[in-house]
């Protein structure tokens, strides 16, 4: 069964053991416009230019940085204004280039105790041209192009005001149909050409006023230690000055000094709590900071005293509920934010991208096709597009968007990342590593194009460019887990000469490396267990030649005819890319199966046999075998042992192991695969349609296998979401679903567990977790081998029958799919086994698996072989 978690970026999930075999499952390598980060807004008065995206880094945990008192470079304030403690910024946390200059701006106004009726006016005339505009990206606070979303509260208190601060919108759940409505209104926007008139009335600014906007003028002109002398000096003769406050604040912020920013905009905040525009800056002081609350209570406070008239307001809090991964508030204050200028390109950015990690892939094309209406030239919003278009497995239509970004900017690296992972996850290695090494030129640190190069040239057999990119992710961060990959390519290229039956990779490799690489421990982790790293490659490196075609005509028929059959193993359901790399790989296997079947183990030249049944069983040597190492009978498991190393060697980004050849501790313990249905707020493009019936299913089982009263059961059975049946509960809980054994009639085992965990911010995970314990290892091997026994009666008996021959080869398969023995790619090596033994008795699956279905998932979660074979 595929996994959602996705493939490379940064690194695999080590948990999660069932994949789609054909597609390498990718992460979600979605883009944000460089405005995900919080900007200094209301600075501008005329359009900046888009900047580029930040790249995906792989997420590390931030700490928030410890509430203190900073110091101020001006005169010391009086004591009220010190009475909220100062956050100082961690300096890693500090350290993202701002990345698009401030244009020309207006002064704000002075806080002068005789506020005239031009002021007024004035404030009034900011008020619209904000919401007409704030689209455009300003000064930028960042922390990290990825925040840790666990810092999500501050330790210091936000000043009083008159005003109460409520909550942000309703998280009530998005309606894909409501949002595609709401974009069809503006299906054909396009910003007007606005007209600029020369002003040549007086415009009444008082002295104050110009000298603010000077200020302004060096902060937007990139001389922000001038900017930040400038009013300091104003400060220092009125320490009472909102703009100088304001304007301060800025240039630190635009230096990355976040402390002494938000110190600012707390003084600012005192001065003049009515002013929505310090509450908006110090929340995005506090939001780049990690203080998740605070900004989203300043923002609402913001949102408060512009009376519902600010769009830009909406747009940063609906930026920090981005941050926490709460897709569904995020959403509530885009809409809001286009509710108010409906040419918020930004907003509607990132309304695709809520809308993408939630699940909702077409909407979120959708949101984002207008984002590009109203910029043709917003090369993150037409990347964002494209890989929403992947994510749905629509390679074709993802392959134009990236192009068309490209078009746009040939050197953009998050177009040529993503188009890469593209080329990857289709199968076409050679042209993503062209595309990956683009980007690389552009950037070199960036790591996560580095870890899929490395992982595509590993597959393709070039070990010196794949163990160089490896050793470069290792030196910068130790603990990456391309060591355990690098690991894997030094073993493979020591063996790369050997037939492949010569070795087995599970009982070659340690098994606690097995288990450090699926649970992504520290490699340090390995020493305690006197781990022998693999030599190193030598000097003259020979890599794999490769060639576009076979080297003849005989082996190109061999690989033509292991594609076609391969294609039928595609998923017909949105979120698998059609990978014509693992369709070879499935064809292949299934073919070396079927000669392995029929030449040795059976031995029949055809079907039904004709003549003498040799009874002599074929012996296995055991060198190539997981199951021992020493001569045993051809079994189950040397039958699976096919597509698993075929699985293997075609997928080295991917911890492919026997669960029980992990370490004899994991083992005990219950190495257990895991496929979410819905993890947080995201429902899993590639599983969220087997929701209804998986959900119809639990409840029948919750209300056998839990305790419950009358009311409680009643409420169960009207149940439609996760959140109705875990306040039941009101704890994290499981069901387990029936696997009715064959070797045993009436005995009832564990098929896996349909799981129901609280997933903060305001979700549930939904997923399907099957544990490998001794136990119940036990009870399947005794299925598995009794199943496969009698498939070979049924199959060199005298006058065998394809259809009871079929009937055992789906059995078998219902077992192993219910089993899950793998890692990864239990559900690949399934189907690939049935392919292969009807192979083997001369019969080919000759029609594509239907739409909608998915055979592993009909295993699971049917109780009996007959109720499987019948569907």
């Amino acid at each position: 069964m595929p996994s959602s978690s996705t493939h490379v970026i940064p690194t695999p999930s080590p948990t999660t053991a069932t994949e789609n075999s054909q597609t390498p499952s990718s992460n979600n390598a979605t883009i944000k416009h460089a405005s995900s980060s919080l900007e200094i807004s209301s600075l501008s008065s005329s359009p900046t230019p888009t900047t580029s995206a930040s790249p995906s880094q792989p997420t590390t945990a931030a700490t928030p940085p410890t509430p203190t008192i900073v110091p101020t470079p001006t005169t010391s304030p009086t004591p009220a204004q010190t009475s909220t403690p100062i956050p100082t910024p961690a300096p890693a946390s500090t350290s993202v280039p701002v990345s698009s200059p401030l244009s020309a701006t207006t002064a704000p106004q002075s806080n002068n105790k005789k506020k005239n009726k031009k002021n007024k006016n004035k404030n009034k005339k900011g008020q619209k041209q904000n919401s007409g505009d704030t689209n455009q990206p300003s000064a930028q606070i960042t922390q990290s192009s990825h925040v840790n979303n666990a810092a999500t509260s501050s330790s210091s208190s936000s000043p009083s005001s008159s005003n109460t601060i409520t909550p942000s919108s309703s998280s009530a759940s998005i309606d894909g149909s409501d949002v595609l409505a709401l974009i069809r209104q503006e299906s054909s926007l396009r910003r007007p050409t606005a007209s600029v008139t020369k002003n040549t009335q007086d415009s009444g600014v008082s002295t104050s006023d110009q000298k603010i906007a000077i200020g302004y003028l060096h902060v937007n002109n990139g001389k922000y230690k001038e900017a930040i002398a400038y009013f300091t000096q104003m400060l220092d003769s009125n320490p009472m000055l909102l703009g100088g406050y304001l304007g301060r604040g800025t240039a630190f912020a635009m230096v990355n000094d976040l402390g002494h920013a938000y110190h600012d905009f707390v003084q600012a905040v005192h001065v003049d709590p009515t002013c929505a525009d310090a509450w908006k800056r110090k929340a995005q002081a506090s939001s780049a900071m990690g203080f998740f609350s605070e900004a989203l209570m300043d923002l609402t406070q913001a949102i408060i005293l512009s009376k519902d008239t600010d769009a830009e307001s909406y747009y940063q809090r609906g930026l920090v509920h981005y941050k926490e991964k709460n897709y569904r508030r995020a959403m509530n204050d885009f809409k809001q934010t286009v509710r108010i200028d409906k040419f918020h390109k930004l907003a509607w950015n990132h309304m695709g991208l809520a809308l993408n990690a939630m699940g909702q892939g077409r909407e979120s094309m959708a949101a984002h096709k207008v984002a590009t209406q109203i910029d043709q030239d917003f090369k993150e919003a037409w990347t964002n597009m494209a890989a929403a278009a992947r994510e749905l497995g629509r390679a074709e239509e993802a392959m134009s968007l990236f192009n068309h970004a490209l078009e746009i900017d040939p050197k953009y690296v998050d177009a040529l990342h993503l188009r890469g992972l593209l080329m990857f996850g289709t199968g076409q290695h050679q042209l993503a590593v062209g595309d990956l090494s683009a980007a690389l030129k552009v950037r070199p640190s960036h790591a996560d194009c580095r870890s899929v190069r490395a992982v595509v040239c590993h597959g393709i057999g070039n070990y010196s460019q794949a163990v160089s990119d490896y050793t470069i992710l290792v030196e910068s961060q130790p603990t990456h887990t391309a060591w355990y990959q690098r690991e894997c390519a030094l073993f493979v290229y020591a063996h790369v000469d050997d037939p492949i039956e010569s070795f087995n990779f599970d009982f070659a490799m340690d098994p606690h490396f097995k288990e450090g690489w699926c649970k992504r421990h520290p490699p340090a982790s390995l020493n305690k267990f006197g781990y022998k790293p693999q030599p190193s490659l030598p000097v003259a490196c020979r890599d794999v030649e490769y060639r576009s075609t076979a080297r003849d005509d005989p082996m190109k028929q061999v690989v033509e005819f292991g594609v076609g059959l391969g294609e039928l193993l595609q998923y017909n359901t949105d979120g698998f890319l059609r990978n014509r790399r693992q369709f070879r790989m499935a064809g292949l296997a299934a073919l070396d199966m079927a000669q392995r079947l029929r030449n040795d183990v059976w031995r029949m030249k055809t079907f039904p046999r004709t003549g003498t049944l040799d009874t002599q069983p074929f012996m296995v040597p055991g060198t190539g075998s997981s199951s021992s190492q020493k001569p045993h009978p051809f079994g189950w498991r040397d039958l699976f042992d096919i597509p698993v190393r075929w699985r293997q060697h075609s997928e080295p980004n991917d911890p492919v192991w026997w669960v029980d050849l992990l370490s004899p501790e994991q083992f005990r313990e219950g190495f257990g695969s895991h496929t979410p249905i819905i993890t947080g707020q995201t429902n899993v493009i590639r599983y969220y349609p087997m929701f209804a019936w998986s959900f119809g299913l639990m409840k029948e089982q919750m209300l056998l296998q839990h305790k419950l009263s009358p009311q409680q059961k009643e409420t169960v059975k009207a149940a439609t979401q996760c959140r109705e049946l875990y306040d039941i509960m009101r704890k994290d809980f499981y069901i387990w679903t029936p696997c009715h054994s064959i070797a045993r009639p009436g005995h009832k085992m564990e098929g896996t567990r349909l799981t129901i965990q609280l997933a903060p911010p305001e979700g549930y995970e939904y997923s399907i977790r099957t544990p490998g314990t001794p136990d119940r290892w036990a009870e399947y091997d005794r299925e598995m081998a009794y199943t496969y026994e009698k498939l070979t009666e049924a199959v060199t008996k005298e006058g065998a029958d394809i259809a009871e021959a079929l009937d055992w080869i789906l059995t078998l398969a219902f077992y192993w799919y219910n089993f899950m023995p793998l890692t990864r790619g239990s559900a690949a090596s399934g189907y690939v086994t049935v392919m292969g033994v009807l192979l083997s008795l001369g019969y080919k699956i000759d029609a594509p698996i239907p739409q909608g279905i998915q055979p592993d998932w009909e295993g699971i979660l049917r109780p009996t072989p007959a109720d499987f074979i019948a569907s």
